[in-house]
């Protein structure tokens, strides 16, 4: 493959990730030099957003398949960093919103995000389009409707350990 080319990651991605869970619309985007941008650069449908939910939330099995390493999605939710400005803490690729021990989130472009709350068994996907002026309303208000969900499973740490 020829320097700046990103044909070999999106394949990658497509028969390890997209094709496996079924996400068709699942769109990545590249930079200029062929570099994936993982932070919010991946089109696709709600559906497929809650398809890739359901993969954490069920430790990177899907249809009895490993698709992720074991153990990364307990990795993943191992602070590295807290964000002063959203109060929120980052792991390995995913964000965890303090409210929701346990739970896993991605965060996409102006108030998208795919949030996995494993203690009610829970993925919310959401595409709307918000100003980040109304970022603290809208995650109080995400917040209740998650909220509303019983928790059927006991609190987990950071590090998705039962506490």
């Amino acid at each position: 493959e020829k320097a700046g080319s990103s044909e070999a990651m999106s394949t990658f991605m497509q028969t390890r990730l997209f094709d496996p869970l079924g996400m068709k619309s699942a769109v990545p985007r590249f930079d200029e030099s062929g570099n994936f941008v993982g932070s919010s650069f991946v089109y696709a449908t709600a559906r497929d957003f809650a398809r890739f939910g359901y993969l954490y939330l069920h430790d990177g099995m899907w249809n009895g398949s490993r698709l992720l390493p074991e153990g990364w999605v307990n990795y993943s939710r191992t602070p590295i960093a807290r964000d002063p400005d959203n109060g929120l803490d980052y792991g390995a690729h995913v964000w965890m919103f303090p409210n929701d021990p346990g739970s896993v989130a991605a965060l996409g472009y102006e108030g998208q995000f795919t949030w996995v709350s494993p203690r009610r068994d829970l993925v919310v996907v959401r595409l709307g389009k918000t100003n980040a002026d109304h970022t603290p309303q809208l995650r109080a208000q995400l917040s209740k409707i998650i909220g509303a969900f019983p928790a059927e499973y006991p609190d987990f740490g950071n590090d998705g350990m039962y506490e």
